[in-house]
């Protein structure tokens, strides 16, 4: 089974360059151009690539609502 990454990313070219990267080697990458999107599409990722720096909601706050309830790994 292929791991499933989501990649949180508001940068649109930052964004489909490294899922075009993560996708040539295999992965199932789900996106999501904002935190509050991020949100709505974590459960079930293997591990998340997420921003600092995101429009409204950053990346800190992410992590923290996401870690209420998961503890999936996470690079920032």
């Amino acid at each position: 089974m292929k791991s499933q990454i989501l990649l949180v990313e508001d940068e649109p070219t930052v964004r489909q360059g490294t899922e075009q990267f993560l996708r040539q080697r295999g992965f199932t990458v789900l996106t999501a151009p904002s935190g509050e999107e991020a949100l709505e599409k974590f459960a079930g990722a293997d591990v998340i690539i997420l921003d600092i720096m995101l429009p409204g909601m950053s990346g800190i706050e992410v992590l923290h609502q996401i870690r209420q309830t998961s503890d999936v790994p996470v690079l920032m």
